[in-house]
């Protein structure tokens, strides 16, 4: 890793007070990219990706578990509702496998569990707007 390299990673766990990807060791006053309490050397995509990762885990298994809940109470779109539903239960029984996977397929993931409540919401809001106008 060149100096100014490292110099991004300590600044960023400076600022944002990151913490270890390893033992979850909190990084304040760094003067090199590495963890004081493990010895880990980190990145700063190690760092970006350790420091989003739990919330997006967490609110994408809400979204598919919610979208499953919608789309099960159609009978037409049940197939689709069984779909969700398995992608949430792996999608909690899979920690290590998402955890993986890169930021971008995550938020991709993140998009797909929520795009049918956004579509219901966006078709709700469409037809009150055409009721009332």
């Amino acid at each position: 890793m060149n100096k100014s390299a490292n110099e991004s990673v300590i600044t960023y766990a400076n600022r944002i007070g990151a913490r270890c990807p390893t033992c979850e060791y909190k990084l304040k006053g760094l003067t090199k990219p590495q963890c004081p309490e493990c010895g880990k050397h980190f990145t700063l995509d190690e760092l970006v990706n350790n420091r989003y990762a739990p919330k997006l885990y967490i609110i994408t298994g809400i979204g598919f578990f919610a979208s499953s809940i919608l789309l099960g109470i159609t009978i037409v779109l049940w197939p689709l509702a069984f779909v969700y539903f398995a992608i949430t239960v792996w999608w909690g029984g899979g920690q290590q496998t998402v955890a993986e996977m890169s930021l971008g397929l995550r938020r991709v993931l993140f998009a797909i569990a929520w795009l049918p409540i956004l579509g219901s919401v966006g078709f709700v809001a469409i037809f009150l707007v055409r009721m009332y106008i």
